[in-house]
């Protein structure tokens, strides 16, 4: 999504102060359906009140996104041009019944976008052959533990079979992929990094070399905790814990390379497994209003994952009409005074997923 036009649709969208294109990155999240628990994910860190207060995003369980929207949506997005990267996610979108028709319309629709789908696994082994062959650029599976008992303390509702099943789905990805003679989707596995996983970066390393995979990534936790009432601070790791795990991490890297695979850590060494960003965001701006957009399954539009900031709803309008109204207007003008005025009320900037891209399009245009 770092192409020189894309740079160049970004400069003179700024220049201007209103944006030229559609966005660069689309995130969207066909059903809030899922198959797994996971203690870490805030569906299940936090209680109905605390969600209601600080997040009513999270209260839309078994959405699905209606497939007429989708099909506006891909018109739409035609037309504003500029898309240049698409995350399916979730939830589980494979539980999304229009899975195949939502992939198949981006493929489709947008053949030189780089797609990503994210899945926690459980339903990989029935999907592989369709992921080996549609041409999606990467399937990110959030593995989160390399033992069934490890995989048990970070889902403690997981059934019999799901840590087995997400195991066959990866070796079934990689011999779908020898049948069709592809590198792609490129495989990356996931982990978010909790007390839980910490040690077991040699067998959940060793599944992945098993599975061919190109990428295992440790993900920092997103540490949750509203004014005392729910958190999981108690799955943050010591200052020890942390120290063996980069221990761990170093042990396996020449293996590592000498299988072309990134393993390593996602986070920023400092804050010892917790997601936080340096103080980027109080010398520097956020491009989320000119570059990432948020779809979720009742078709509102947010501006990134961490706010809950509401744009406006599929429903009710276009996404045109939407990404350039002016209460978008005003968000992104905001956004561009980060620096001087802090993240706005509603945003977990101190949380930011988008911070990598936020860096790399800032030192693109100013580098």
């Amino acid at each position: 999504m770092f192409s020189a036009d894309s740079i160049q649709n970004l400069r003179r969208s700024l220049a201007q102060q209103r944006p030229l294109t559609g966005p660069l990155d689309l995130q969207i999240l066909p059903t809030t359906r899922c198959n797994a628990a996971c203690v870490f994910c805030p569906l299940q860190a936090a209680d109905e009140e605390t969600k209601r207060r600080y997040a009513p995003r999270w209260l839309q369980s078994g959405e699905n996104l209606p497939s007429g929207l989708v099909d506006r949506l891909l018109d739409d997005l035609y037309h504003l041009g500029g898309l240049r990267r698409v995350h399916i996610t979730g939830g589980e979108p494979l539980l999304y019944r229009h899975f195949l028709p939502l992939l198949f319309g981006f493929r489709q629709s947008f053949p030189q976008v780089e797609l990503t789908v994210v899945t926690n696994g459980i339903l990989l082994e029935k999907h592989a052959a369709v992921l080996a062959k549609v041409g999606i650029a990467r399937l990110s599976v959030s593995l989160n533990a390399g033992t069934e008992s490890g995989y048990r303390r970070q889902n403690p509702q997981a059934g019999a079979d799901d840590f087995a099943a997400i195991v066959r789905g990866l070796k079934a990805l990689s011999e779908e992929k020898q049948k069709a003679a592809s590198a792609l989707p490129l495989l990356s596995v996931t982990a978010v990094l909790t007390r839980a996983n910490a040690g077991e970066v040699r067998p959940l390393f060793e599944i992945c070399l098993a599975a061919g995979a190109n990428a295992l990534t440790f993900i920092p936790l997103m540490e949750l905790e509203f004014d005392g009432r729910a958190g999981n601070r108690e799955r943050v790791l010591s200052a020890e814990e942390f120290s063996r795990f980069q221990q761990a991490l170093a042990a396996e890297q020449d293996r590592a390379r000498a299988r072309n695979l990134y393993l390593g850590f996602g986070g920023d060494p400092r804050f010892g497994g917790r997601l936080r960003h340096d103080d980027f965001y109080a010398k520097n701006p956020c491009y989320s209003g000119y570059a990432f957009a948020m779809i979720w399954p009742n078709g509102d539009v947010r501006p990134c994952c961490n706010c809950e900031e509401l744009m406006g709803n599929l429903t009710q309008q276009s996404f045109p009409e939407i990404w350039y109204s002016p209460k978008y207007q005003d968000y992104r003008d905001r956004l561009l005074r980060l620096s001087d005025l802090g993240p706005p009320p509603l945003c977990a900037c101190a949380e930011c997923g988008y911070l990598y891209e936020n860096r790399t399009l800032h030192e693109a245009l100013h580098g």
